[in-house]
């Protein structure tokens, strides 16, 4: 059975679906309300066609105050042939359970309450506290869930999530981040942790050189968490250069570079080259998902130039150079590009 979950944002009421059981994959579909609104508000506004991603200021979000009615959130619907759709389901509703709430919800009793009634372990609201800080009201859209570990049992999804909110003084914001949800598995997917919330803005940041090219290049769509790993200069010169020759003719959706991603390689006691900042991962190019690409797409194309400009490790859905060679393929690179160089 299906329970109906009302948040009110601005005076427009938003009914969700949610299933009642915190682990495997459940269905949502958002109510529609065809009235148009004359209630004179400060809300939320979104752009739901393209990932909204602030890149006017490279270690800030976006602020506005508006008097536009928000839609209603878009849950996250796994598209047919989606890897690991199960998976990815499960991390996206608990996301969504956490983050979309109307006023009062981001103080820990209310957030505790709504997880324990989605099923959910309610101190997981305690692992996540830079997805709620600030926020009046908010409402939390997977933009994209991709994999970022995956054994027999567990998992890793490293989700892009935009957040629309509301703060205590009135003014309206949109924040991206890349968050890190572990997952086990006994029967159906279950959230048993949050490793990483996303990262933060460095402060006086003042970005330059090839860093300052790749956050104003109009063909690298990155969330919030990625731009804060470049203006803080984490991310080694080599990926900021192979990213911006890989746009020069593509755009590329960037899930991460450092923050958001597993610490090690999952399931290994290696420490991944991203936490070096010395790999990116890749969701989409010219718009179109990796996942379910052909070799003949775009995807295959960046790949191949990423390999051909020398890069160490290219995990994609194709092996491109053979056994023993720097590229690889298998289940947990089936939905993105990840480009990576050693020391």
């Amino acid at each position: 059975m299906r329970a109906q979950r009302t948040v009110a944002l601005g005076g427009l009421s938003i009914a969700l679906l949610l299933a009642g059981c915190g682990g495997g994959a459940r269905s949502a579909t958002p109510s529609s309300d065809p009235r148009a609104s004359t209630t004179t508000s400060t809300v939320l506004a979104a752009d739901t066609s393209r990932p909204a991603v602030s890149t006017s200021t490279p270690t800030s979000t976006s602020s506005t105050t508006s008097t536009t009615i928000a839609p209603e959130p878009t849950l996250y619907a796994p598209p047919p042939g989606e890897p690991e759709a199960d998976l990815k389901s499960a991390a996206a509703r608990f996301l969504e359970t956490l983050t979309t709430f109307g006023p009062g919800g981001a103080q820990e009793a209310s957030s505790r309450a709504r997880l324990a009634g989605a099923g959910y372990d309610p101190s997981l609201a305690m692992q996540a506290p830079l997805l709620l800080a600030g926020a009046e009201e908010s409402v939390g859209e997977i933009v994209y869930p991709q994999l970022g570990g995956l054994t027999g049992d567990q998992a890793s999804v490293m989700a892009v999530l935009r957040l629309r909110r509301r703060t205590s003084s009135g003014t309206t914001e949109t924040v991206v981040r890349t968050v890190d949800v572990r997952l086990e598995r006994s029967g159906d997917w279950k959230v048993t942790g949050v490793a990483s919330d996303g990262g933060t803005a460095p402060l006086a940041a003042r970005p330059d050189g090839l860093a300052a090219e790749v956050l104003q290049s109009p063909r690298l769509e990155m969330s919030d968490s990625a731009r804060w790993d470049v203006a803080a200069g984490r991310i080694d010169q080599r990926i900021l250069q192979l990213v911006l020759d890989l746009s020069a003719t593509k755009s590329l959706s960037i899930t991460v570079f450092a923050s958001g991603h597993p610490t090690n390689v999952f399931g290994e006691s290696s420490v991944s080259n991203h936490t070096q900042g010395r790999g990116v991962d890749i969701w989409a190019v010219d718009g179109k998902p990796v996942a379910g690409s052909q070799p003949d797409g775009p995807a295959h194309e960046v790949a191949a130039s990423a390999l051909a400009a020398g890069a160490t490790e290219l995990g994609a859905p194709w092996d491109l150079d053979g056994p023993g060679g720097p590229s690889f393929t298998n289940a947990l690179h089936a939905d993105h590009l990840h480009i990576a160089y050693d020391s």
